[in-house]
């Protein structure tokens, strides 16, 4: 809702209330929860510390799933800090350690991050890789609102790729269209008008780069009549 200071109080009470009773796997929790609304707050040191001190419980346990979360907040804390290298090797991580842990949606979220963070070190073969092994994952994944927009993600990672890549434009031009029409099918599936007009927008500005403009006015035209039938869209 946007109250972090309130949510920040709520946590810090929740901190106290969890070290009064020893389980050091919730106080990890708490503290990992700390540590993303402190990001929330842009406050990214605050958000290291925490973070820093929930890995190092959540390691005592061997709690992957949860170093897994860890990790990728502490990728998404260091970029907020521009430290990149450092970003990116959180987010391999972070995908390792939710595959192992069997958490399929954060090896998704893990694997988009650091093709991100691939991209911008100027890593192409790298960040290709990881798109490809976070679409892989997707496939297995029944239609969703977060499968839809984790596939528009996928596919305008591919779309960048192109200018790194311009050996490889026609593949990725396609991967990029078939995932991206792949996101506005699960989209149109579920009646979820907020992810068929990111979906088909998208599309359309991909067929416009192409110069098939009638293809892009109709799937941007479509993109608006959903945008206007659910508000939420900006």
């Amino acid at each position: 809702l946007g109250q972090v200071g309130q949510a920040l109080q709520q946590l810090e009470l929740a901190l106290t209330l969890a070290q009064q009773t020893g389980d050091h796997a919730r106080i990890a929790t708490v503290m990992e929860s700390l540590g993303r609304t402190y990001l929330a707050a842009r406050k990214p040191d605050a958000a290291m510390e925490y973070l820093s001190q929930a890995l190092a419980l959540a390691r005592v346990h061997e709690d992957r799933r949860l170093i897994a979360a860890i990790h990728n907040d502490t990728g998404i804390t260091h970029v907020a800090q521009q430290h990149h290298d450092d970003a990116l090797a959180s987010f391999a991580t972070s995908a390792r350690e939710a595959q192992a842990a069997g958490d399929h949606p954060l090896t998704v979220r893990a694997q988009i991050n650091a093709a991100r963070m691939a991209m911008k070190l100027n890593q192409p073969d790298n960040a290709r890789n990881r798109l490809d092994q976070a679409l892989d994952t997707l496939k297995d994944f029944e239609p969703s609102h977060d499968k839809a927009m984790n596939l528009i993600q996928v596919g305008l990672g591919y779309q960048q790729l192109r200018a790194s890549m311009p050996a490889m434009d026609a593949p990725l031009l396609l991967r990029a269209a078939g995932v991206l029409l792949e996101a506005a099918t699960v989209a149109k599936h579920l009646g979820d008008e907020r992810m068929s007009s990111y979906a088909d927008g998208y599309l359309g500005h991909l067929y416009e780069t192409e110069h098939r403009y009638d293809e892009s006015l109709h799937l941007t035209r479509r993109a608006v009549f959903s945008a206007r039938s659910d508000r939420s869209v900006t």
